[in-house]
């Protein structure tokens, strides 16, 4: 059986389950640290959020060579990869990318600040493990790649033929519910007036939120709308354990006139910025655009 590789672990990567980087000094004593976030970059790199790595920069800096332990999400399977330290990045696009998941996902939390990215260390893959069952049993299989370009093409469709604005944005909610088959989405539209982006409609919620505001810049869909990226977190429950583990589980801003829209058990979100037209390049860095935000209780 030939060894895994990089793109075959495509669950590894979505953080449902913390990965762990392991180092060790020059002297030998070993150091091991769970991350936040991995990414794959190509077959043969993969970059590591830098928060809190003290120890372990100082590990790598005198030791490139390094272990990371990546868990499938769906399956269990767990895999060893060897790798060697080659530089970190504290700009550019891999770095933004990263830096904006980070921050729309503490801010659920109130802990932007606190959680922010240092730096992104990127690794060479050497080898990749496959490791054995504790117990002796046969792997559950890979989760094969879902395809969902028949459904994308079906609710394109839907919005091209609808030529009212209401009908526009419900085929465009209802669509993307069911090719995502996602219990929860958000339309946001961006008001300049305003500085916020507030709810135009949404699809699966208990209460549609109509006209609930959000700021440019907070949570999910404020970061997407800021950093014109998508932004996703795939383990609510971790992001919220985490947070009431450090604040004593702080309500959200009670302040709010109409409440968000949201589900208590959503367990990961995507936000998508949506541009209207065309800006040119410079205004496109701070004119925020709309937002679609989408809820599952299972990604």
């Amino acid at each position: 059986m030939s060894a895994p590789r990089l793109s075959d672990l495509r669950d590894c990567f979505e953080g449902v389950i913390p990965s762990i980087v392991a180092t060790s000094s020059e002297d030998g004593m070993p150091n091991v640290s769970y991350l936040s976030h991995v990414e794959r970059i190509d077959d043969r790199h993969v970059a590591l959020s830098n928060q809190f790595f003290g120890k372990t920069a100082a590990n790598l800096r005198a030791n490139p060579r390094a272990s990371v332990m990546l868990v499938d999400g769906i399956t269990g399977r767990q895999f060893r990869l060897a790798v060697t330290w080659l530089r970190n990045e504290c700009e550019g696009p891999l770095f933004e990318a990263m830096a904006a998941s980070l921050r729309a996902s503490s801010a659920q939390v109130g802990m932007a600040e606190i959680m922010r990215l240092d730096s992104v260390d990127i690794f060479r893959v050497e080898s990749i493990d496959a490791l054995p069952h504790p117990d002796g049993l046969a792997p559950p299989p890979t989760t094969p790649a879902r395809s969902g370009l028949a459904q994308a093409a079906e609710a394109v469709a839907r919005v091209a033929a609808e030529t009212e604005t209401a009908r526009i944005v419900e085929a465009l909610l209802e669509g993307t519910r069911a090719m995502l088959r996602c219990p929860g989405v958000i339309l946001f539209q961006h008001d300049p007036s305003r500085g916020a982006l507030v709810t135009l409609a949404s699809r699966g919620y208990p209460l549609s939120g109509a006209g609930s505001e959000i700021a440019i810049g907070e949570g999910i869909a404020g970061a997407a709308a800021e950093s014109r990226r998508a932004v996703r977190v795939s383990d609510m429950s971790r992001v919220r354990r985490f947070g009431a583990a450090i604040l004593g589980g702080a309500d959200e801003d009670a302040t709010r006139r109409i409440a968000l829209p949201g589900l208590p058990d959503a367990q990961s979100q995507l936000a998508v910025p949506m541009l209207a037209q065309s800006v040119s390049k410079a205004a496109s860095r701070v004119a925020p655009c709309t937002t679609v935000s989408i809820s599952a209780r299972c990604w």
